[in-house]
């Protein structure tokens, strides 16, 4: 993300209502994914991530008939240049579990 990039990087968090939904939206202009898994292939150590895949699988269990609930990341480019990442969660207001 940011960290990595050369010059200073921003983060913008925002909340919206969306009908029965809160959005959650966090945009960067950092170096994007692809550079940080570029990166991490020289010094693979045989572990694979699943905390995003974790997140999107318990973030979906939130769907609801009339709502929805998800997470959508976007890889933003500029010219073919990574150019930061928009990540956007959707969760329901009214939640009520089947038991």
């Amino acid at each position: 993300g940011v960290n990595k990039k050369e010059q200073h990087g921003n983060i913008e968090i925002s909340i919206n209502r969306k009908e029965d939904s809160l959005e959650f939206i966090i945009d960067d202009d950092g170096v994007g994914r692809n550079f940080n898994q570029a990166a991490s292939n020289e010094f693979k150590t045989g572990k694979i991530s699943m905390g995003t895949d974790i997140t999107q699988q318990r973030i979906s269990h939130l769907q609801t008939g009339t709502s929805t609930a998800g997470v959508k990341i976007i890889d933003k480019e500029n010219n073919d240049v990574p150019s930061g990442t928009t990540v956007i969660v959707s969760i329901p207001i009214n939640y009520q579990a089947n038991a």
